[in-house]
């Protein structure tokens, strides 16, 4: 399969909504990937519910979390994947914070606590490059600077190893030693371009991409890192991030061996040296003893692209790009209340007192609630952390807790990293690096490969130019197609990760305390406008799927703050 086809393939998956096929659904993530059903869901689930023993500690139990003491391991040497990460006293993200890392930073681990087991149809593997763990530690202890020792989310951790395959990674050590290179996101490279969105516009109208927004929205999460504690009384009042030292460790400091690693691994990814790597076409040249020139310039050109868009993984790092991405097409030109709008401030709180209890409460780019001026209901998440929602789906929602159901499902979609599931998607760590990179510094690379080949100047250059630009042509239409297939439903609908999303979403709306009696009223009020319970992507047992494991969830009752929570949920709609 070609780049393009690759990135055609995936861009379902990079957005999942939540209840309305005139919201969008969710497509499929990965055609191959697609061979669990629904059923298969909620199968193992409920065996799982029911075979595993649980914390006696109710809200880690409804979590789905198995509780456990603090158990030692072997130091190691950890970077910090996602863009902040707060140091907690307490293996629980509202306590006290001790100080904060910034992605790349580097920790020691030297204890871990409480584990979850991933579910069939997640990618829970941020720690160690490895889909589906058997069970992954939610919590770990580590060692920062100044002799900080404090617990930090273990999905924000990652191997130096797997750090160091990033694009950004690799292109700082390509960069070394040159002065005045510069690179580029992934949104900033993209020309803007008209597509006709099925998102937050309708769908004959023409939606322009609206990547300066997007930084903008995903620029406010890394600047003021979510907030989880002392959510305010009044819930439509922002809480503001607490200060917080910075205490991380670079990793040479930290462990020059792994350091010493890493480094390999960012020189064998990102060498180009002539030699190194395959391509079928030199392989077959060089089979037949073909010399003309014009072939070896052939297959130089087709060994180099064959290196630079080999696939691989990509790393949180780059999901964040794929997120912001994603958010640029999504909300259009479509206007998006800031964060200090009393309607944004209370479904952040809403969505930060739910994301707290997800074993992934600090994704790459960090959670981030984003309300839009948009009539239909939707609600949207992105890879990375940022959950978009209309005020549309705001005013169909009748109470706090159902939007407590709705959020909870949009946040285990980020939680379990379904949009990276897709055996495709790989294909996109490739587009990642050649937007990084840019042209002038891709020729500058290419040029690098050719050392001491025995090609001519004149020769060398058509190599360069040529590799630079069919890399362009495809970089540009890979990014052109993503955008415009963002909102085709070309492969099957994906029912097994939204039926994971409401099962997920149910244990970790219950988990924060809120009554998942209302994900019935949701889905009836569905089925009773559009016929079905959610369209396509969503199976006709959705109901009983959802029954079925809220049977087996320990039954915890919500604390009795119904009254404050009608008088909010009249407040909200008034606002809108």
């Amino acid at each position: 399969m070609n780049l393009l086809d690759g990135i055609r393939a995936t861009v379902t998956a990079t957005l999942c909504a939540v209840v309305l096929p005139i919201a969008i659904g969710c497509g499929s993530t990965g055609q191959k990937r697609q061979t669990k059903s629904a059923a298969d869901v909620v199968s193992s689930a409920v065996q799982h519910r029911s075979t595993a023993s649980f914390s006696n500690e109710p809200r880690l139990a409804v979590g789905g979390v198995l509780g456990t003491p603090e158990t030692t391991v072997a130091p190691v040497a950890l970077q910090v994947g996602a863009m902040n990460v707060f140091v907690h006293e307490a293996p629980d993200v509202r306590s006290k914070v001790l100080g904060q890392l910034k992605r790349g930073d580097a920790v020691r681990k030297v204890a871990e606590r409480d584990y979850i087991v991933p579910p069939i149809s997640s990618k829970m593997d941020d720690l160690d490059g490895k889909q589906n763990p058997a069970v992954l530690a939610i919590w770990s202890r580590v060692q920062c600077a100044g002799g900080v020792t404090g617990w930090v989310p273990t999905r924000a951790l990652v191997l130096p190893e797997f750090y160091a395959t990033s694009s950004q990674e690799r292109l700082r050590e390509l960069k070394r030693n040159r002065a005045g290179a510069s690179s580029q996101g992934m949104v900033e490279k993209r020309k803007a371009k008209l597509f006709v969105g099925k998102g937050f516009g309708s769908e004959q109208d023409l939606q322009e991409p609206n990547p300066a927004k997007a930084r903008e929205i995903v620029g406010s999460v890394a600047s003021a890192p979510p907030r989880f504690d002392q959510l305010p009384d009044d819930y439509f009042a922002p809480t503001p991030s607490p200060a917080a030292p910075a205490v991380g460790v670079q990793l040479a400091t930290l462990d020059p061996a792994a350091e010493a690693r890493a480094a390999q691994v960012r020189a064998d990814m990102a060498s180009i040296e002539g030699g190194k790597g395959s391509s079928s076409v030199s392989s077959l040249m060089a089979l037949a003893g073909v010399e003309d020139q014009n072939a070896k310039v052939a297959a130089k050109i087709a060994q180099v692209i064959d290196i630079i868009l080999k696939p691989r993984a990509p790393t949180p790092v780059e999901e964040s790009g794929l997120g912001e991405l994603a958010v640029a097409v999504v909300i259009g030109k479509s206007k998006v209340r800031p964060q200090a709008d009393p309607v944004s401030a209370y479904v952040t709180n809403v969505g930060m007192r739910i994301a707290a209890n997800c074993s992934n409460p600090y994704p790459a780019t960090g959670y981030r609630f984003a309300v839009v001026d948009y009539p239909a209901p939707n609600a949207i998440a992105t890879p990375g952390g940022v959950i978009l929602i209309s005020t549309g789906m705001l005013k169909f929602l009748k109470s706090e807790d159902e939007l407590a159901c709705v959020l909870a499902h949009e946040i285990a979609h980020v939680e379990e990293r379904q949009a990276m599931l897709s055996e495709d998607v790989d294909d996109f760590a490739a587009v990642s690096d050649l937007t990084l990179m840019g042209p002038d510094f891709l020729k500058e690379v290419i040029e690098d490969s050719l050392e001491g080949s025995d090609l001519s100047p004149e020769l060398r250059k058509l190599v360069v130019d040529g590799a630079a630009s069919q890399l362009s042509a495809w970089m540009k239409g890979a990014i052109q197609d993503l955008g415009t297939e963002m909102w085709r439903q070309a492969a099957d609908p994906g029912q097994s990760d939204e039926c994971a999303a409401d099962i997920r979403g149910i244990a970790l709306a219950a988990a924060s305390g809120y009554d998942i009696g209302a994900m019935d009223s949701i889905l009836a009020r569905i089925n009773q406008i559009i016929g079905s319970y959610g369209g396509a992507n969503y199976a006709d047992t959705r109901p009983a799927d959802v029954a079925a494991v809220r049977a087996v969830l320990p039954k915890v009752p919500p604390p009795g703050a119904n009254a404050a929570r009608g008088e909010r949920w009249s407040r909200l709609q008034g606002m809108l």
